[in-house]
């Protein structure tokens, strides 16, 4: 009797709409009170820095190593400098930054692969950079036939390695050592490449 007592009272209470409504509102009221204190603990969101980023869509900078000296780090230049650059350049100064900019990112690129370099130069002809490495030069090579019917090959065009080759040694005359390493025009840097770049 005592049980159907009690389940009769938890039936009763259960019921009740007022009682009912009361519990669920408790419920809902302690949820929200556990998620909003649970909510404050979660760690805040630190503002973005503001990164310095490419005006021409390279996106943020790199960051410059230690000892690198392989180019012109054309983002640190103040506008003194910018100013004087731009007096009586070939090409349009926007395109002249925009080509700075490419050598700074290739050359350190290379730096941090291990490439030491000593500065980069490049062809309009075909956009290729040329990085200047020890020991390395990049050459053009052409065919002459002298009179007795002897062919010589030698370097048309040369890029790189200022001074590691004799005139001899470029005419085709001696033999170019072996520890200087002659590579073609088309091994050049394609730089939007290298850097993984959108043209």
């Amino acid at each position: 009797m005592g049980k159907l007592r009690g389940d009769n009272v938890l039936y009763k209470l259960f019921t009740n709409r007022l009682i009912l409504v009361g519990l669920i509102l408790l419920f809902v009221v302690a949820g929200g009170c556990w998620f909003y204190s649970w909510n404050v603990q979660l760690p805040e969101e630190t503002p973005a820095e503001d990164i310095p980023v490419s005006p021409f869509g390279f996106g943020p900078y790199p960051e410059i190593p230690e000892g690198y000296s392989g180019t012109a780090i054309p983002w640190q230049w103040d506008e003194e400098k910018l100013a004087k650059l731009e007096e009586g350049l070939g090409v349009t100064f926007e395109e002249q930054l925009r080509i700075s900019e490419l050598f700074a990112r290739v050359g350190i690129k290379l730096f941090n692969e291990g490439i030491e370099i000593y500065g980069i130069t490049s062809l309009d002809s075909n956009g290729l950079f040329y990085p200047s490495e020890p020991n390395v030069v990049y050459a053009e090579w052409k065919e002459t036939t002298d009179s007795n019917g002897q062919v010589r090959r030698y370097i048309s065009s040369l890029m790189g390695g200022a001074g590691l080759l004799t005139r001899e040694q470029q005419m085709g005359y001696e033999p170019i050592p072996d520890w200087i390493e002659v590579r073609s025009y088309d091994e050049g840097i394609d730089p939007y490449e290298f850097l993984g770049l959108d043209r």
